[in-house]
């Protein structure tokens, strides 16, 4: 069950995921996949999506998964099923190299279904075996580790994939966060980029919240 006064490791991020596996789902689903253009859109997106979560998994595997290794043997399975997923990804790439668009919307909602039965997996086990044995403090410590190895376009491209998936809430906490732990020049500068990504209004909202 997700504590909303815990460090949270997973939650922002996936449901980010989620949003952006929905709506390509459903650009595949109308598209008019004779279009050369709607084709070669949808052929970009999903390469992005794709580096994107090979390259989450990886980080997962760099940052979190050593907190399960200390404690179990999860941080093992939770590989193997990076492994498989990986897998499936390569299928995904195989049938855009190949134009196989008869064979992409089913195989695509085959993954996002294994793929959502993995979130559900890693968000249980934070739950159940993070936040019972390690602090706030120590959370924290790999989501600041992360962000340290993050370049400045990295996270600006971070920013921009989570935060427009983001309620009010989420956004307040999120900039709640930032604003006790970074400099005020870094925070307005965050604020300046996220003004692009959620819209002036949005951002005004939540600054109210912040005051």
């Amino acid at each position: 069950m997700l504590d909303k006064n815990r460090v949270d490791l997973y939650s922002l991020i996936h449901k980010a995921q989620r949003v952006h596996l929905f709506a390509l789902s459903s650009q595949i689903a109308r598209a008019d996949l004779q279009n050369n253009r709607e084709r070669a859109e949808i052929k970009q997106k999903l390469g992005m999506l794709i580096d994107h979560l090979i390259a989450h998994a990886a980080h997962e595997a760099t940052f979190i998964h050593p907190l399960y290794a200390e404690v179990g043997e999860l941080a093992e399975i939770l590989g193997d099923e990076h492994e498989e997923l990986e897998e499936n990804l390569e299928l995904l790439e195989d049938i855009l190299d190949q134009d196989s668009w008869d064979d992409l919307y089913a195989e695509f909602n085959r993954f996002i279904a294994l793929y959502l039965i993995h979130q559900d997996q890693e968000e249980s086990a934070q739950s159940d075996i993070l936040w019972k044995n390690f602090d706030d403090k120590r959370l924290a410590q790999v989501m600041n580790s992360f962000r340290a190895q993050r370049t400045q376009e990295e996270s600006k491209e971070d920013l921009e994939f989570i935060l427009p998936c983001l309620n009010i809430s989420e956004l307040t906490k999120f900039f709640t966060t930032i604003k006790s732990e970074a400099e005020a020049p870094v925070f307005d500068n965050i604020c300046a980029l996220a003004q692009d990504f959620i819209g002036q209004e949005r951002l005004i909202e939540v600054k109210k919240l912040l005051a």
